[in-house]
This record gives structure tokens, sequence and C-alpha cells, in this order.
């Protein structure tokens, strides 16, 4: 899935801030009132990241839609994360992307080979099941991969606190290694790094969310979620 190395660099920067004040971590409970909230525009959305994200700072409101006359379309990318001197990186980046059936079919028949589609599909957040997940009643799909890598300028989430959150709005959450890792493939974790994933869907008459995962590896933080909106509006 190529949303989940997007960024690179080792989380052990967390350890080298000694003596400035502790950066803030993402606002699980805000993302995860956003991974339900497939209906929002895209400002209304991206007011609600500005909550839970540590100076957010987005990109270009204007996105072309892959696919024309696509009402569900729209997209976000932004970095955020406490400012350094001399650090140009952000200390993380977000990609947030909506589209309706259109966009899909037209992504669909993009090939690897056509300039641009790489990008294409980043932008749009895709995961490897989106075209089998997507449900019959559904008009559009919503997902955001938010990744960073330096704990100088946004702190990791701790796994226990992060469990309870999801509980909240699953009934079960999965913690342990990555249960999809092929035989003798190896994931580095790094010290109290962790997989987490939310078990079975929340359904509601306006949207269905299927995914929610945490990761913390030995080179960065991942929040990903995956949510679809049911039965019509933008």
């Amino acid at each position: 899935m190529m949303v989940r190395f997007f960024m690179a660099g080792m989380m052990a920067l967390a350890l080298a801030g000694a003596g400035r004040a502790d950066p803030p971590a993402p606002g699980l409970a805000t993302l995860t009132e956003l991974s339900g909230a497939p209906y929002l525009s895209r400002p209304a959305f991206l007011d609600r990241l500005s909550e839970a994200l540590p100076r957010l700072i987005p990109g270009p409101a204007t996105t072309p839609a892959p696919a024309e006359g696509d009402p569900y379309w729209w997209a976000i990318e932004a970095r955020f994360g406490e400012p350094m001197d001399d650090v140009r990186a952000p200390g993380g980046v977000v990609l947030c992307a909506r589209y309706g059936r259109l966009t899909q079919e037209a992504m669909a028949q993009l090939s690897s080979t056509e300039p641009g589609a790489f990008q294409l599909w980043q932008q749009a957040v895709i995961l490897s099941d989106d075209a089998v997940a997507w449900p019959d009643a559904a008009v559009a799909r919503l997902a955001c991969s938010i990744t960073w890598d330096d704990g100088r300028r946004v702190a990791p989430l701790a796994p226990g606190p992060a469990r309870e959150t999801l509980l909240t709005l699953f009934d079960a959450v999965t913690l342990g290694p990555d249960p999809r890792e092929r035989p003798g493939q190896v994931r580095v974790f790094g010290p109290g790094g962790y997989r987490m994933a939310a078990d079975g869907r929340v359904e509601d008459t306006g949207f269905q969310l299927d995914l929610f995962e945490i990761e913390q590896l030995a080179t960065h933080h991942l929040i990903l979620f995956r949510s679809y909106l049911m039965g019509g509006g933008v």
C-alpha cells in the first residue's frame, strides 16, 4: 500500500528534543469523528482537521478532479507539526481525498505507465482493496493518510489511550504485529512500536466506516482511515 511508506526518517528523533516542551500528538478523538464524516465539504473537513493536527498548513485549495463532473471530489494535502529552526521538512504530512463513482471508474482505467498515474493515486489516497470494499449503496469514498516521523515536533500516540479511543467507535480493536504480513516478511516496529486495527464496520444511514488503522514503526507513525458516503449528499 503506497501511502504506508510516504515518509522516511527515524522515530528515535523523539528522544532528541531534551529541554524542549513536549509537542502535541494528533487529536485522535477528533480524527475518529472525521472518519465518519464523508458528507463534509472540503472547507468544513479542513476546519476540523486543523483542530486535530498541530500547526496544520494546507496546500492549494484548487485540485483538479481526475474525472470531469464528479460532484464529490475534493482533496487535501497539508503539512503539520511544531516549527523548528533550520528544519524545512514538515513534521508530518496529511493526505485526504473524497471522490465518487465517476473518479473511481476513471482511475480504474488508468495504467501505471501513464504519466502522472502514481501522483494521482497518491493524491486520491488509493488503497489496494478500494474496488472490492466499495458498498453497492455508496456514492463516494473518503480516505485519509496521516504520517509523521519527527517526534520532536509531533508526539507519538501511546497504544493504550489510542486503543481506548478507537473502542468508543468500534466493538473490537486488534493490537500487535500486522496479521496480513507474509511469512518471512520483516517489519521493523522499533522500541514501543505497534500496529492497531479496528475490527468490523461502523454504519449509519449516511456513512459506512470500514477501516481505521494506527501504526508506529521504527521509521514513521501512521494513521489511516476510510469511509463511504451512502445514498447522496455532497
